[in-house]
């Protein structure tokens, strides 16, 4: 599959990491046991264009657990809303983002890596236009995977 110049953005709910893929040919002026001198090579590079960390505010656990009155609420179910409400607003973001790279980079395709769990999600946030250039969605969070293998993940 040909990668040039197209985006890689790995993320989940705690980051977002986006790569541009440069292919890089050249002539390999050394000789080896493997490779003769003067051998056509293509490198594929990942370079990082955007990084950021998701974090939600620092708030008291009283104002967490406790309403506008002060009043203790441990079993109401507010908390599980919260959460909830925290987890969509983290996606929106996520999605924001990926819009506004795949806007600002127009590149010919862009590929993405998210957490099973929530990918159906993140993708139905992404703008029509976006998602058309969208190649390759993978279910896995890889924001741990070493950047040289990332592009297996795609291939």
């Amino acid at each position: 599959m040909n990668f040039n110049e197209n985006i890689i953005v790995i993320a989940n709910l705690g980051g977002f990491d986006a790569y541009q893929v440069d292919t890089v040919t050249g002539i390999d002026p050394q000789e080896t046991r493997n490779v003769s001198a003067g051998t056509q090579k293509v490198r594929r590079n990942l370079t990082t264009i955007k990084k950021f960390e998701y974090i939600e505010p620092h708030t008291h656990t009283s104002d967490d657990m406790s309403d506008q009155l002060g009043n203790q609420g441990h079993n109401t179910g507010e908390q599980h809303n919260r959460s909830l409400e925290a987890e969509r607003r983290g996606m929106q973001q996520i999605a924001d983002d990926i819009i506004a790279l795949i806007s600002e980079t127009n590149p010919p395709k862009w590929h993405l890596a998210f957490p099973q769990e929530n990918l159906n999600k993140l993708t139905e946030m992404i703008d029509t236009k976006t998602k058309e250039k969208l190649g390759k969605s993978i279910g896995k969070d890889l924001t741990n995977a070493h950047v040289k293998d990332l592009l297996s993940f795609f291939e």
